[in-house]
């Protein structure tokens, strides 16, 4: 199983007054990607014998591949056109992201009678994951006098 996540949040917000701007912006990401796979191969309770000319095998895999994307981008600005207007700006925003995956396999001969060449049982599994998380904030407050700049991330 394969699996593509992309998400990608972006809040922006600018203010521009002759004399005290203010802008706020904020945003917040919740992303879960949670794959569960598996393979059973099984043979079982035969009540006849099994018998083969050739090679057995019983084999179960199990392929995960995740690749996951989150970006966030929060950006906020102000100024006046009055050099000595105090402005403010304030950007906010956060990210939570959970990437699980879960996977297995089983591979099994079970009260059976088998005669063959050869006789393989197998099982294998594997997981990829390829995961990025991307987040910036900014806040510019314009003017000569500046008020409050303020940036936060979580």
């Amino acid at each position: 199983m394969e699996a593509v996540a992309l998400l990608t949040n972006e809040a922006s917000a600018e203010a521009s007054t002759f004399h005290g701007s203010e802008s706020t912006s904020a945003g917040f990401v919740l992303a879960s990607n949670m794959i569960a796979g598996g393979s059973t191969a099984v043979l079982a309770n035969t009540t006849a014998p099994v018998l083969a000319l050739g090679a057995v095998e019983i084999s179960a895999e199990d392929k995960l591949t995740l690749d996951a994307v989150v970006k966030l981008v929060v950006e906020s600005s102000s100024g006046s056109t009055n050099p000595f207007s105090k402005d403010g700006a304030k950007a906010i925003g956060g990210l939570a992201v959970r990437n699980d995956l879960i996977g297995g396999g089983a591979a099994e001969l079970t009260n059976v009678n088998l005669a063959g060449a050869s006789v393989v049982v197998r099982s294998s599994e594997s997981s990829v994951m390829d995961a990025s998380v991307d987040a910036e904030f900014s806040a510019d407050s314009g003017g000569l006098d500046s008020g409050i700049s303020l940036a936060v991330g979580a």
